[in-house]
């Protein structure tokens, strides 16, 4: 969640997570006091079989723009419209 799309560009570091990774990664940012950097990731979340999905925002705030950023393709849902 950014204000700005080159904020996207710095989100390198988050590419490969995993939900284990991400887990472990908001754990230890829960004990930082510092607010989130436009960079960090605000949730997690992985397809199933499914039609719809509802997302969980682990850390809300206003933003402009919002990346969905695909972190692995090994598999797909099957009914994704």
């Amino acid at each position: 969640m950014a204000d700005n799309l080159e904020t996207f560009e710095m989100t390198k570091p988050f590419h490969k997570f995993t939900a284990e990774d991400y887990s472990q990664w908001k754990a230890k940012r829960m004990q930082d006091p510092r607010p989130l950097r436009p960079c960090e990731p605000v949730s997690f979340f992985e397809f199933d079989e499914r039609p719809s999905l509802t997302i969980d925002i682990d850390f809300k705030k206003s933003c402009r723009y919002i990346m969905l950023k695909p972190t692995g393709f090994r598999s797909k849902p099957h009914h994704f419209r």
